[in-house]
């Protein structure tokens, strides 16, 4: 038999007798339902069923239902766990949400939900006696030995005149009579606290109060909590907490157990060291491995504390050893709707870092930009290496171009749309094409992907075939302007054409963005070349390590790549 907790616009409880094959519904449950709890010691043909609601306890015995009452002044739970006593009465433990003018409180039953009593003194007792109360976040009890409880906490400090809050988890072992701060920490970590890499790196608020508490059901000396990024256990009842998310090896790197949680927006391969590998983070910024991925550290010392959270894109430089440039921000999650919908991204900040030692340490280097989330770096592997050219698009800013290696910075917005009619830049393109003539030609443009207001996702796309799409040519062949394009509400026109060569006689042009209201995103990923019938020779272009397609259709090129002639001309010039 299994039961399920159906919400929505009503409440009700859906019972299977097939392991879920098949489910019924049982009742309506008006105080609806977030726990369900079954009565071991109840017949197994009429079982008694506890289900916690909004802010009560239903019960259910012998086929009737019973709401219990809401404790006084309480609002809706943000927490609840309960287990069944020796005894066989169901303890209930409650975490009270915040009113207005109020703190959350905690509340326990003894009885299932019929009565209620407040556990909150006890708590700021043990803070401290003059305290207030602290933030409460989670609770968690034993099924088998509900005497114990855990709460995570945040908040407290050492008295009313204390200026710094401390957080951490406490323990009652008496249904909540008395509370026991097993862990306590302010901005230096508790002697009892072993934690892998992320308080050595952030410190020890970065993952914030614990999110979520778990007690073993037949040992109440074993509890598991989480945040924003950890995941902890304590086999002691809380005498130590050890992290398990990770694990610290012999040469101070680090190894994921595979708990780690959060999100990457690439995966980085050093050109000159094939064991050298970035992963670029939202909320812990970049990291990187020297043993092929084997295990990790924190690749972010030198990068401005404001703009350690979020690492977007690295790129390598592909004829010198070491030197990388990156784009960081402290803003993270980007390109989220939710990120601008209540900060303006002109607020964000970030900017582009460098690192001459394989990126192992990183300066600022953001002359001319103002404070703006990175969110993509190019570079023109064609471009002087002594003056290097890269393109960084800034979030809500636009375009930014350096033609000395990053040292400095201009905005090159011409042709894009006003920012009003767009959140910004988000991804860059390098784009190469190809044509059959007298000789094959390559020439590359930088493309924009702008994110539009009402866009979800990122228009992301990569061409990995593996036949390359210049070789010999038996045919004359002419190549027609090409636009590909999603829904956009914006119109295109035709940048000026390039100069001819008299190898290639082939002119490219490069599609610029005029602005109309409107559309959900557009994405600029070709040019176009025009060229007249010309007998092809067997001249094949097949560079080393070509990921172009067959036919004339335009393909994006691997940043960094140094293996096929091109030019930085482009639609932002």
């Amino acid at each position: 038999m299994g039961g399920a907790a159906i919400g929505g616009g009503s409440c009700a409880l859906y019972a299977s007798s097939d392991w879920g094959g098949h489910w019924q519904r049982s009742a309506d449950l008006a105080a609806g339902g977030r726990k369900i709890y079954v009565d071991p010691r109840s017949p197994q043909a009429d079982r008694t069923l506890y289900v916690i609601g909004k802010n009560s306890v239903s019960t259910r015995k012998a086929g009737e239902w019973k709401q219990g009452p809401s404790p006084t002044g309480a609002g809706e739970f943000r927490d609840a766990s309960a287990g069944f006593s020796s005894d066989g009465e169901l303890i209930v433990y409650a975490l009270a949400a915040k009113q207005a003018g109020s703190l959350g409180r905690i509340l326990v039953s003894r009885d299932g939900g019929t009565t209620w009593s407040q556990a909150d003194d006890a708590l700021v007792r043990s803070a401290g006696g003059s305290a207030p109360l602290p933030d409460l976040d989670a609770v968690a009890t034993s099924l088998r030995h509900p005497e114990v409880a855990y709460v995570s906490y945040e908040g407290p400090g050492a008295g009313r005149a204390a200026k710094r809050p401390f957080h951490g988890v406490a323990k009652a072992t008496d249904c909540g009579a008395t509370w026991q701060l097993v862990w306590k920490e302010g901005e230096s970590p508790a002697a009892n606290v072993h934690d892998a890499w992320i308080t050595e790196r952030f410190g020890t608020g970065w993952g914030e109060p614990g999110i979520s508490l778990g007690v073993g059901p037949t040992d109440p000396n074993i509890c598991y909590r989480t945040d924003d990024g950890r995941t902890m256990r304590t086999t002691d009842g809380g005498g130590a907490w050890d992290e398990v998310y990770s694990k610290r090896l012999t040469d101070s790197t680090y190894a994921t157990t595979g708990l780690d949680v959060t999100t990457n927006y690439g995966v980085f391969f050093d050109p000159f060291d094939s064991k050298r590998m970035f992963i670029a983070y939202t909320d812990i910024g970049l990291f990187r491995s020297e043993n092929g991925g084997q295990s990790w550290t924190s690749a972010t010392p030198g990068v401005p504390r404001p703009w350690v959270n979020t690492t977007y894109w690295i790129v390598f430089d592909p004829a010198v050893k070491g030197r990388v440039w990156g784009a960081m921000s402290y803003t993270h999650d980007l390109p989220r709707p939710k990120m601008w919908r209540h900060a303006s991204p002109s607020t964000y900040a970030g900017g582009v870092c460098i690192s001459d030692d394989g990126g192992k340490t990183w300066r600022a280097s953001s002359k001319g930009m103002p404070p703006t989330a990175a969110t993509h770096i190019l570079l023109d592997p064609a471009s002087p290496v002594e003056a290097r050219v890269l393109y960084v698009t800034g979030f809500g800013k636009g375009v930014f171009k350096s033609v000395d290696g990053g040292k400095t910075w201009a905005l090159k917005n011409s042709g894009l749309p006003h920012r009003s009619l767009s959140p910004g830049g988000w991804r860059g393109t390098r784009t190469a094409f190809c044509t059959w003539s007298s000789r094959a030609a390559v020439r590359t443009g930088v493309s924009v992907t702008q994110r539009m207001a009402g866009s979800t996702a990122p228009a992301m796309e990569q061409n990995t075939g593996s036949e390359s799409g210049c070789r010999t040519a038996s045919t004359a062949r002419t190549v027609s302007p090409s636009i590909r394009r999603t829904r956009s509400g914006f119109t295109w026109r035709l940048g000026a054409a390039k100069h001819q060569t008299a190898r290639s006689k082939a002119a490219s042009s490069f599609l610029r963005m005029a602005a109309s209201p409107g559309g959900t995103r557009s994405r600029v990923t070709s040019t176009s070349t025009t060229s007249p019938s010309i007998p092809a020779t067997h001249a094949p272009f097949t560079p080393a390590d070509s990921n172009l397609r067959r036919g004339v259709r335009p393909i994006e090129a691997r940043p960094g790549r140094a293996s096929m002639a091109s030019t930085s001309s482009g639609a932002i010039a």
